[in-house]
């Protein structure tokens, strides 16, 4: 059955807690350019597999925080290749926690620069091999802490060459235990001189043996600890200008 919801603005907390309820037990929704909240929509419903978006347009929301968070069984979300997120501005915890959670099954993201917050977007999500982050425009970012966390099989950011973050304060456990991926498919981060905290940043990426640091400005960070802890196969740092830290 399908819930025709085109007059709906929020569906914030709709399901939110609802561990038990079941892909089949769950109605297909229609849902118009008139949704802009969406926050803990499917937060911690843990028994998931399947969520039918294909009638969903999400052209209008504004904060997806926690939507499928801990969403423990989700494999796939069935939709339209890519999902227009222009107006959106906060994606923290949106998939964290989704540890079932396919690369097939993940629509590719559109994502403006009225997108702010990306905090623990992906954290845990250790199905995932490949994100798809060409659409994603990175200039107003100003969190990325634990985005990409505990992703163990992730291989690739497929994307921009370089993510230009001249807003983002804290890069704190951005890939740590992303135990897969390359110095290949890394991105090449350009930071500025507001990023302050990097603790743990890259801890224990096994699977990284060159880590471009050339656009970074270190000049204003005040914690760095662990940042490159378990990083056992790094050889080079590879800088084309000496890293200084004032102070």
């Amino acid at each position: 059955a399908t819930w025709d919801l085109s007059n709906v603005s929020s569906t914030y907390y709709m399901f939110n807690g609802c561990s038990a309820l079941t892909s089949d037990g769950c109605p297909t929704f229609k849902l118009s350019d008139k949704w802009t909240y969406a926050q803990h929509m499917f937060n911690g419903c843990r028994a998931i597999t399947e969520i039918d978006t294909s009638d969903w347009t999400v052209s209008g929301l504004t904060n997806a925080s926690s939507m499928f968070n801990d969403c423990r069984a989700l494999t796939t979300l069935k939709h339209s290749p890519t999902w227009d997120l222009s107006a959106l501005t906060n994606t923290s915890y949106m998939f964290s926690g989704c540890n079932a959670l396919t690369t097939a099954g993940c629509p590719t993201l559109h994502l403006s620069d009225n997108w702010t917050n990306a905090q623990h977007m992906f954290n845990g999500c250790t199905g995932l091999t490949e994100i798809d982050t060409s659409q994603w425009t990175t200039s107003s970012l100003n969190n990325i802490e634990y985005m990409f966390s505990g992703c163990v099989a992730l291989t690739t950011v497929n994307g921009t060459a370089t993510w230009d973050l001249p807003k983002v304060t804290t890069t704190q456990s951005m890939f740590t235990g992303c135990k897969a991926l390359t110095s290949e498919e890394c991105p090449k981060l350009k930071l500025s001189e507001k990023w302050t905290d990097a603790q743990q940043m890259f801890r224990d990426c096994t699977g990284l043996t060159e880590i471009d640091t050339s656009e970074w400005t270190v000049s204003s960070l005040t914690t760095a600890e662990q940042m490159f802890n378990g990083c056992s196969a790094l050889t080079s740092l590879n800088p084309t200008a000496t890293c200084t830290r004032s102070g």
